[in-house]
């Protein structure tokens, strides 16, 4: 337990502890939701779990949908993984770190919660729209790997003055596309095909 609350007063995070379960709970306000979030330390197993919870109750009808959407996602995130509630319609992020009994640092801790805030984050509206049927599942899945690949392009793109922007998930009237700011087009299409393959799964366009 004073491992975990190691990491969350390392990051100034205010936080309730759970003494029967080993963990510690906290509450985190997104740009459009709320999320609940547990650490906790299994005993006897050298185990900690992150579990990170959204207000989200996707109908049933919507199951099948989200459950793909929610799949395709897992395989372009860089820790953790998201997983669908059957029962419920509920989604949750978990991951979990195996230390051999060793406490973990207050800094990976902290950064394990941030990378399950910042996934949830990245692909809040393209859930919220697939488990309310507002869009499919490989579309949704395809947006959220441009979402998560944008920061790093864009920032390797800096050099040249070339910004790259997705689409507004709202925009119905046309297909999914990248918007391309700067003088220097040709090399942004070429890291977006390096990435996703030629040709490209999306359109670009110039602002």
């Amino acid at each position: 337990m004073q491992t975990i609350e190691a990491g969350f007063n390392l990051f100034e995070w205010q936080y309730e502890k759970i003494p029967e379960r080993n963990a510690l709970r906290s509450a985190f306000t997104g740009r459009s939701t709320n999320y609940q979030v547990f650490v906790m330390r299994i005993e006897g197993e050298g185990l900690y779990r992150f579990v990170i919870l959204c207000p989200l109750e996707a109908a049933a009808e919507h199951l099948s949908g989200l459950s793909e959407f929610l799949h395709r996602t897992n395989t372009s995130l860089p820790l953790g993984a998201f997983e669908l509630d059957f029962d419920r319609g509920s989604v949750r992020w978990v991951s979990s770190a195996d230390t051999n009994g060793d406490p973990l640092p207050a800094h990976w801790i902290g950064g394990s919660v941030q990378r399950g805030l910042t996934s949830f984050e990245t692909i809040w509206p393209e859930l919220l729209a697939v488990a309310e049927g507002r869009l499919g599942a490989a579309d949704g899945a395809m947006r959220c790997q441009i979402a998560m690949e944008l920061p790093n392009l864009n920032h390797e793109l800096q050099s040249s003055d070339v910004e790259l922007k997705l689409s507004s998930i709202e925009d119905e009237t046309s297909a999914l596309y990248v918007e391309v700011k700067g003088n220097d087009p040709e090399r942004a299409q070429q890291m977006l095909e390096s990435l996703f393959g030629n040709p490209l799964p999306f359109a670009l366009r110039s602002a």
